[in-house]
């Protein structure tokens, strides 16, 4: 089912809908009103599985639990170490922490606040502590261990909101709605469409984040190829994933995800490939003084 709506459903169907989300979205933000730009994903995704579910395309679950509320147990699959899987999780970690810097960066930039100093340093190393607790309580609840959501930053391009006080009580409700089992159910229901034209727009916001960061440095051919490079091999591996059939499973599990990969490449690239020589940077400046 790759059109994510089922095998019986028309196959201009997930187009339309991913359409008339990305339409409702842009007429939303184009009405210029607060509550449009704060509303425009909530009232898009709403408006567009009430479609869904009016043309027949919503697929049904089976009941999987009893109570509405389920309370996580911790440690519920016990509690084991296993050394072979560390150098498989420590590279993507680490990575994970270098996109959060550049994530909070963003964040800070699209917020007017300052990016570099010791607020912005401050703003960074709460980051990076945010992610590792996080981490930690999800392991103990069960869960897979997430880091920083580069969406977020394109939800603040498209709300105009960036206050704390918002995050905090978003993080609440969140924290409420995981604990509400029919409300899993509902958001597993969604279809692929509607969620992939989301994601779709959302990561448009993010990869404009990401030039306006790079805007603000000076590249040059050095930073260029990293740049390039990193940016290949990332998509590389996640457009042709058969590449990495021949390695063993666990630099397949290392190299599998784009970020680790473009970020790898990167650190590689950047102590491996020379920089400016003291002998040109001082030619330039001869050069430049000697002009009138």
């Amino acid at each position: 089912m790759a059109s994510g709506l089922g095998p019986n459903v028309a196959s201009w169907a997930p187009l339309a809908v991913s359409g008339l989300v990305l339409l409702l979205v842009l007429a939303l933000n184009a009405l210029n009103m607060p509550w449009s730009r704060v509303g425009a994903i909530p009232i898009a995704l709403g408006v567009d599985y009430l479609a869904c579910l009016g043309i027949g395309v919503v697929q049904s679950q089976p009941q999987t639990a009893s109570s509405w509320i389920q309370i996580p147990v911790p440690l519920a699959f016990g509690f084991a170490f296993r050394p072979a899987f560390l150098v498989a999780f420590i590279l993507p970690y680490i990575i994970t922490t270098l996109e959060t810097v550049g994530d909070v960066t963003a964040i800070s930039q699209l917020s007017d606040e300052p990016i570099s100093g010791p607020v912005y340093w401050q703003r960074i190393r709460g980051g990076v502590m945010g992610d590792s607790l996080n981490s930690l309580v999800a392991g103990i609840f069960n869960s897979f261990p997430s880091t920083t959501f580069a969406q977020n930053n394109g939800v603040i391009q498209l709300t105009g909101v960036a206050t704390r006080q918002v995050g905090y009580w978003v993080a609440a409700a969140l924290c409420l709605l995981g604990l509400i089992h029919e409300f899993g159910r509902w958001i597993a229901l969604l279809p692929g469409p509607v969620l992939g034209a989301v994601t779709f727009l959302l990561f448009g916001f993010v990869a404009t984040a990401g030039i306006r960061i790079l805007q603000r440095v000076r590249l040059g051919h050095r930073e260029l190829l990293i740049v390039a490079f990193s940016l290949g091999t990332g998509i590389g591996v996640q457009s042709v994933p058969e590449l990495l059939t021949p390695l063993p499973q666990a630099l397949r599990l290392v190299f599998e995800s784009g970020i680790t990969t473009g970020g790898i490449f990167a650190f590689l690239l950047n102590a491996i490939l020379p920089g400016a020589s003291a002998a040109s940077e001082q030619g330039v400046e001869l050069d430049q003084a000697a002009e009138p």
